[in-house]
């Protein structure tokens, strides 16, 4: 099927073409989709010889590929969402999710990436919403009351990092989330 270059390099940078590349890493299949145009003689010896093999390449570091991934895809595959932020957050006081439990009582902060959510309406008819988040370790469920939806609903979809504080009340041996404050990252 013709493939136009532009396309073509589309895949080679989502990684589409690496299970087929017989080893060649995706700098080498981008420099193999170079249009090659030698003019005057040695066109003439181009057309009657093959073309000059890709130089070996390494491959991309992950940064670039994760940075490829979201050029061409709009969202990470070979990685969590989450993961880009998590270098950025360090020393920040974010907690894990698979670590709420130990945080009882406390103000928390912690990374989020939107799962679900599902909007109700308190009995003075305000909008307030129970919203699924995760992170790279486990899935958690927080709260936003009507004050706190009202100043942050604008920041919270699933295709953003979101960085909520949280109070963490472990009722019933649940730690259920209220959250304060919603940063976007």
């Amino acid at each position: 099927m013709p493939l136009r270059t532009s396309d073509a390099e589309l895949l080679v940078k989502a990684g589409a073409l690496d299970s087929i590349a017989g080893g060649r890493t995706r700098p080498e299949l981008l420099w193999e989709l170079l249009p090659r145009r030698p003019r005057g003689r040695a066109r003439a010896r181009a057309l009657s010889s093959p073309p000059a093999a890709a130089p070996r390449a390494p491959a991309y570091d992950r940064e670039t590929v994760l940075r490829h991934e979201v050029e061409t895809l709009g969202f990470l595959l070979s990685a969590h969402p989450l993961e880009p932020y998590e270098r950025a957050m360090r020393g920040r006081d974010v907690i894990a999710a698979r670590d709420l439990d130990r945080h009882a009582g406390r103000r928390v902060r912690i990374l989020g990436w939107h799962v679900n959510s599902k909007l109700v309406q308190t009995k003075d008819q305000e909008p307030m919403e129970f919203i699924a988040f995760e992170d790279t370790t486990a899935i958690y469920d927080a709260t936003l009351f009507p004050d706190a939806y009202r100043r942050f609903c604008h920041l919270l979809t699933s295709t953003r990092a979101v960085s909520p504080d949280r109070s963490c009340g472990g009722d019933f041996g649940v730690c259920t989330l209220t959250v304060d404050k919603v940063e976007r990252l």
